[in-house]
């Protein structure tokens, strides 16, 4: 488990899931640092799975989708991940930006959006149910 100022990830060996918790809404820096920390696990662990809680996350500036579609997606993906599930906020906005880059994204990935950690669990451990 590794922790910054804005989050926790962490590799969950049950779920081979890499985990990561967002504790407040992050800036491009802290975004930057928790999706590079996790890129390292995923290697490290060859999970094909990535649960990211944005519960407590409102809404992401566009700089942080931008980077996470020109640079995270891509390694990620190239690292072997094929599931990715999103709890998202219930606050409002917070699936606009994401849906829109997901629907230009072309990847060979399955992502799915969650109100509540447990069902984005559920689904990455059945997801192609």
């Amino acid at each position: 488990m590794k922790t910054g100022n804005s989050y926790i990830i962490e590799y969950e060996e049950e779920a081979d899931t890499v985990y990561l918790q967002w504790l407040h809404p992050p800036d491009i820096h802290a975004f930057k640092a928790a999706h590079l920390d996790g890129l390292r696990l995923l290697s490290a662990r060859k999970s094909e799975k990535w649960l990211e809680n944005r519960h407590l996350v409102n809404e992401l500036s566009w700089e942080c989708h931008n980077w996470a579609r020109d640079r995270w997606f891509p390694e990620a993906i190239s690292l072997g991940v094929r599931y990715i599930a999103i709890v998202l906020s219930e606050l409002p906005l917070s699936s606009t930006a994401i849906e829109q880059i997901s629907d230009i994204l072309e990847m060979d990935v399955s992502i799915d959006y969650f109100d509540e950690v447990e069902d984005a669990h559920k689904w990455l451990h059945h997801p192609d149910h």
